[in-house]
C-alpha cells in the first residue's frame, strides 16, 4: 500500500510519535528499551487502524523516501558495508 494524501502521510506520521512516545514512557520493559537503544527505534503497531487494513493483516515494512524536513532528528547510527547485509547470487 503507498500512502499518497498528505493528511493521511500527517495521520501516520503523529500517530507514529504518539505510539513511540507511548511505549517508551510506559510499555517497554527495561530490557528491551536497552536492546533498542542502540538502534533509535520502537514499534508501528498503529497502521491497520489508519489505513483501512483488516485485523489480520500486519504491516512488515514502513518505507519513508523522500528527503527528511530540516529540523529532522534522526538517530545517529553506523552504517554497515553493504557486503555484510548482502549476497549476490
Amino acid at each position: 500500500m503507498i500512502v499518497e494524501t498528505p493528511a493521511l502521510k500527517q495521520q501516520i506520521r503523529t500517530a507514529a510519535e504518539r505510539e513511540e512516545r507511548a511505549f517508551y514512557e510506559s510499555r517497554a520493559q527495561t530490557q528491551w528499551l536497552a536492546d533498542l537503544a542502540p538502534l533509535g527505534t520502537g514499534p508501528d503497531n498503529f497502521l491497520n487502524e489508519l489505513l483501512g487494513r483488516p485485523e489480520n493483516e500486519r504491516p512488515l515494512l514502513v518505507l519513508v523516501t523522500g528527503y527528511p524536513a530540516d529540523d529532522a532528528r534522526v538517530p545517529a547510527i553506523d552504517r554497515k558495508p553493504l557486503e555484510s547485509v548482502i549476497t549476490f547470487v
